[in-house]
Protein backbone atom coordinates (compact mmCIF):
# COMPACT_ATOMS: atom_id res chain seq x y z
CA UNK A 1 0.00 0.00 0.00
CA UNK A 2 3.03 2.30 0.45
CA UNK A 3 3.51 2.59 -3.28
CA UNK A 4 -0.08 3.71 -3.84
CA UNK A 5 -0.18 6.51 -1.34
CA UNK A 6 3.44 7.57 -0.82
CA UNK A 7 3.20 9.87 -3.83
CA UNK A 8 -0.37 10.88 -3.42
CA UNK A 9 1.00 14.34 -2.92
CA UNK A 10 -1.00 16.91 -4.93
CA UNK A 11 -3.93 19.28 -5.29
CA UNK A 12 -6.57 22.41 -8.34
CA UNK A 13 -6.32 25.60 -10.17
CA UNK A 14 -3.54 27.62 -8.66
CA UNK A 15 -3.77 31.16 -7.46
CA UNK A 16 -1.23 33.68 -6.21
CA UNK A 17 -1.72 35.77 -3.10
CA UNK A 18 0.49 38.79 -2.55
CA UNK A 19 0.46 39.75 1.11
CA UNK A 20 0.35 43.50 1.77
CA UNK A 21 3.77 44.74 2.81
CA UNK A 22 5.46 41.48 1.80
CA UNK A 23 5.81 41.55 -1.96
CA UNK A 24 8.11 38.51 -1.91
CA UNK A 25 5.47 36.35 -0.18
CA UNK A 26 3.59 34.08 -2.57
CA UNK A 27 0.97 31.42 -1.88
CA UNK A 28 -0.10 28.96 -4.56
CA UNK A 29 -2.73 26.24 -4.21
CA UNK A 30 -3.49 23.23 -6.42
CA UNK A 31 -6.48 20.90 -6.13
CA UNK A 32 -6.85 17.46 -7.69
CA UNK A 33 -9.38 14.65 -7.99
CA UNK A 34 -8.16 11.14 -7.21
CA UNK A 35 -9.83 8.67 -9.58
CA UNK A 36 -10.08 4.90 -9.54
CA UNK A 37 -11.94 2.99 -12.27
CA UNK A 38 -13.49 6.23 -13.59
CA UNK A 39 -14.84 7.11 -10.14
CA UNK A 40 -13.64 9.94 -7.92
CA UNK A 41 -12.50 8.32 -4.68
CA UNK A 42 -10.60 11.20 -3.12
CA UNK A 43 -9.19 14.69 -3.28
CA UNK A 44 -5.72 16.17 -3.02
CA UNK A 45 -4.78 19.72 -2.05
CA UNK A 46 -1.28 21.14 -2.35
CA UNK A 47 0.14 24.49 -1.32
CA UNK A 48 3.44 26.21 -1.96
CA UNK A 49 4.48 29.21 0.12
CA UNK A 50 7.44 31.34 -0.92
CA UNK A 51 9.06 33.82 1.42
CA UNK A 52 12.42 35.32 0.52
CA UNK A 53 14.76 32.30 0.29
CA UNK A 54 12.32 29.84 1.88
CA UNK A 55 9.82 27.62 0.07
CA UNK A 56 7.36 25.42 1.95
CA UNK A 57 5.35 22.63 0.32
CA UNK A 58 2.39 20.89 1.97
CA UNK A 59 0.23 18.29 0.25
CA UNK A 60 -2.76 16.62 1.86
CA UNK A 61 -4.99 13.92 0.38
CA UNK A 62 -8.02 11.97 1.52
CA UNK A 63 -9.15 8.76 -0.15
CA UNK A 64 -12.13 6.51 0.49
CA UNK A 65 -12.43 3.32 -1.55
CA UNK A 66 -13.44 -0.28 -1.20
CA UNK A 67 -10.86 -3.05 -1.55
CA UNK A 68 -12.73 -6.03 -0.09
CA UNK A 69 -13.38 -3.67 2.82
CA UNK A 70 -13.83 0.09 2.94
CA UNK A 71 -10.63 2.02 3.55
CA UNK A 72 -10.10 5.68 4.42
CA UNK A 73 -6.60 7.00 3.82
CA UNK A 74 -5.22 10.37 4.91
CA UNK A 75 -1.83 11.45 3.59
CA UNK A 76 0.23 14.58 4.30
CA UNK A 77 3.65 15.31 2.79
CA UNK A 78 5.60 18.44 3.63
CA UNK A 79 8.94 20.03 2.97
CA UNK A 80 10.67 23.32 3.82
CA UNK A 81 13.50 24.29 1.50
CA UNK A 82 16.01 27.03 2.30
CA UNK A 83 18.18 28.27 -0.57
CA UNK A 84 17.08 25.20 -2.56
CA UNK A 85 17.99 22.61 0.09
CA UNK A 86 15.51 20.61 2.19
CA UNK A 87 15.79 21.60 5.87
CA UNK A 88 12.65 19.98 7.27
CA UNK A 89 10.20 17.53 5.77
CA UNK A 90 8.20 14.42 6.30
CA UNK A 91 5.11 12.34 5.75
CA UNK A 92 2.18 11.28 7.89
CA UNK A 93 -0.23 8.65 6.64
CA UNK A 94 -3.24 7.09 8.35
CA UNK A 95 -5.51 4.27 7.21
CA UNK A 96 -8.87 4.03 8.94
CA UNK A 97 -7.48 6.25 11.68
CA UNK A 98 -4.43 4.08 12.35
CA UNK A 99 -0.97 5.58 11.75
CA UNK A 100 0.81 3.69 8.97
CA UNK A 101 3.71 6.08 8.37
CA UNK A 102 5.22 8.90 10.42
CA UNK A 103 8.58 10.04 9.07
CA UNK A 104 10.17 13.41 9.86
CA UNK A 105 13.49 14.70 8.45
CA UNK A 106 15.62 17.49 9.91
CA UNK A 107 18.87 18.80 8.46
CA UNK A 108 21.51 18.87 11.20
CA UNK A 109 25.20 19.67 10.63
CA UNK A 110 25.28 18.44 7.04
CA UNK A 111 23.20 15.29 7.51
CA UNK A 112 19.54 14.47 7.94
CA UNK A 113 18.15 13.08 11.15
CA UNK A 114 15.26 10.77 10.26
CA UNK A 115 12.71 10.22 13.00
CA UNK A 116 10.38 7.37 12.11
CA UNK A 117 7.78 6.92 14.82
CA UNK A 118 10.40 7.62 17.49
CA UNK A 119 13.22 5.61 15.90
CA UNK A 120 16.03 7.95 14.81
CA UNK A 121 18.56 7.28 12.05
CA UNK A 122 20.69 9.55 9.87
CA UNK A 123 21.35 10.11 6.18
CA UNK A 124 24.38 11.85 4.68
CA UNK A 125 22.95 13.64 1.65
CA UNK A 126 21.92 16.95 0.13
CA UNK A 127 18.25 16.88 -0.82
CA UNK A 128 17.25 19.48 -3.40
CA UNK A 129 14.17 17.73 -4.80
CA UNK A 130 11.72 15.48 -2.99
CA UNK A 131 8.25 14.07 -3.60
CA UNK A 132 6.89 17.16 -1.85
CA UNK A 133 8.06 19.17 -4.90
CA UNK A 134 6.50 17.01 -7.61
CA UNK A 135 3.24 18.90 -8.03
CA UNK A 136 4.78 22.35 -8.33
CA UNK A 137 8.14 21.80 -10.00
CA UNK A 138 8.56 19.85 -13.21
CA UNK A 139 11.69 17.69 -12.71
CA UNK A 140 13.37 19.00 -15.86
CA UNK A 141 16.97 18.60 -14.67
CA UNK A 142 16.44 15.98 -11.99
CA UNK A 143 17.34 12.32 -12.28
CA UNK A 144 16.47 11.49 -8.68
CA UNK A 145 13.64 12.29 -6.29
CA UNK A 146 13.95 11.79 -2.55
CA UNK A 147 11.03 9.80 -1.18
CA UNK A 148 9.97 10.77 2.34
CA UNK A 149 8.10 7.52 2.88
CA UNK A 150 10.85 5.21 1.56
CA UNK A 151 13.62 7.40 3.03
CA UNK A 152 15.79 7.13 -0.07
CA UNK A 153 16.29 8.52 -3.57
CA UNK A 154 14.19 7.14 -6.42
CA UNK A 155 15.10 7.37 -10.10
CA UNK A 156 13.05 9.57 -12.41
CA UNK A 157 13.41 9.78 -16.19
CA UNK A 158 11.87 11.78 -19.00
CA UNK A 159 9.55 9.77 -21.27
CA UNK A 160 8.49 12.57 -23.59
CA UNK A 161 8.00 16.31 -23.52
CA UNK A 162 6.68 17.21 -20.01
CA UNK A 163 6.10 13.54 -19.07
CA UNK A 164 8.23 11.61 -16.55
CA UNK A 165 8.38 8.14 -15.00
CA UNK A 166 9.23 7.72 -11.32
CA UNK A 167 10.58 4.25 -10.54
CA UNK A 168 9.06 2.78 -7.39
CA UNK A 169 10.81 0.19 -5.17
CA UNK A 170 8.13 -2.44 -5.96
CA UNK A 171 8.92 -2.31 -9.69
CA UNK A 172 5.99 -0.12 -10.73
CA UNK A 173 6.35 3.27 -12.36
CA UNK A 174 4.34 6.39 -11.58
CA UNK A 175 3.85 8.67 -14.58
CA UNK A 176 3.68 12.46 -14.12
CA UNK A 177 2.55 14.94 -16.77
CA UNK A 178 3.17 18.68 -16.55
CA UNK A 179 1.96 21.92 -18.10
CA UNK A 180 3.51 25.32 -17.38
CA UNK A 181 5.68 23.66 -14.74
CA UNK A 182 2.77 22.23 -12.72
CA UNK A 183 1.68 18.62 -12.51
CA UNK A 184 -1.67 18.24 -14.25
CA UNK A 185 -1.93 14.45 -14.03
CA UNK A 186 -0.26 11.53 -12.26
CA UNK A 187 -0.86 7.86 -13.05
CA UNK A 188 -0.03 5.93 -9.86
CA UNK A 189 0.13 2.15 -10.14
CA UNK A 190 0.73 -0.65 -7.65
CA UNK A 191 -0.26 -4.22 -6.90
CA UNK A 192 -3.11 -2.87 -4.74
CA UNK A 193 -4.79 -0.37 -7.07
CA UNK A 194 -4.33 2.01 -10.00
CA UNK A 195 -5.09 5.64 -9.27
CA UNK A 196 -5.27 8.69 -11.53
CA UNK A 197 -4.58 12.06 -9.92
CA UNK A 198 -5.98 14.82 -12.15
CA UNK A 199 -5.88 18.60 -11.76
CA UNK A 200 -9.37 20.02 -11.44
CA UNK A 201 -10.57 22.33 -14.19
Amino acid sequence: MNSIFSLVVFGLCFFDVQNPGHEDDVLQTLKYDIIRADKVVGIMNATMKKNNTNVEYVTESKINMTMLVSIDVYNKVSGIFVDGVLHNGGIIRKANGSVKADVQLTLDKGKYLINESGNVSSLQAVIKYSTACLMFNEPVNNKQVFSEVFKKFLSIKKLSEHTYALQMPDGYQNIYTYKDGYCIEADVKSSMADLLIRLKK
